[in-house]
């Protein structure tokens, strides 16, 4: 059966819809109903930290804008090894790290969030004033989240509650702020997955023209 150029056009479209259908928020900002039932759902599992942090979520909901947003995390892990809490095996902060991340990286996968940026920090604040005294952080890191729906349902999933310990014990400190892309030079997938599969047809159709 002969393969029309048409194909590899149309292929590359119906994939590109399927990203966008699973990249793109497409059900706005958060709805009231849904705000209370994130702050029911936290107020269940309350801590004293949770408790400080309760009036930040609610206002991060109430004033949500319905676009994408990126976490910006800061990370620094104990100078000593630590006791892993499942296998009482001593190891690295950095790994231990990894017992969290990688069980939270596929719960949000599977709502477009993933890792968009890390980088290792590589000298102490070049400038700085009015703020604390760096604690030695060490990595830098940017997660993409499609919705703030989407955050509050990882960090009420109860599979969240099972890991986040393992966050706790790993890191000596960190840091973590919510922002919303202003300006940037650092194309987003939509636009680079858009150019591969354009380049892929046009590399298909010029094939298929050729022999």
């Amino acid at each position: 059966m002969e393969i029309l150029p048409a194909s590899f056009w149309l292929l590359s479209l119906l994939l590109y819809i399927g990203f966008l259908a699973w990249h793109e928020n497409w059900r706005g900002a958060l709805k009231p109903h849904e705000i209370d039932a994130f702050l029911a759902a936290l107020k269940a599992r309350e801590t004293e930290e949770g408790e400080s942090k309760m009036s930040v979520l609610e206002d991060f909901m109430r004033s949500d804008s319905g676009r994408e947003f990126f976490m910006l995390n800061l990370i620094k892990f104990p100078d000593a090894d630590i006791q892993h809490p499942a296998t009482g095996e001593t190891t690295t902060g950095a790994r231990l790290l990894q017992s969290y991340f990688r069980p939270f990286a596929s719960l949000i996968l599977k709502a477009a969030g993933y890792p968009a940026y890390t980088a290792r920090i590589q000298a102490d604040y070049i400038e700085d004033w009015g703020v604390e005294a760096n604690p030695g952080w060490e990595i830098i890191g940017l997660m993409r989240y499609r919705s703030r729906r989407d955050l509050m349902k990882a960090i009420t999933n109860p599979k969240f509650y099972d890991v986040h310990n393992y966050k706790q014990l790993a890191l000596e400190s960190t840091l973590a702020l919510p922002v919303e892309t202003l300006s940037t030079l650092m194309p987003s997938p939509r636009v680079w997955l858009a150019l591969v599969l354009i380049s892929l047809s046009s590399l298909s159709h010029l094939i298929y023209l050729t022999f």
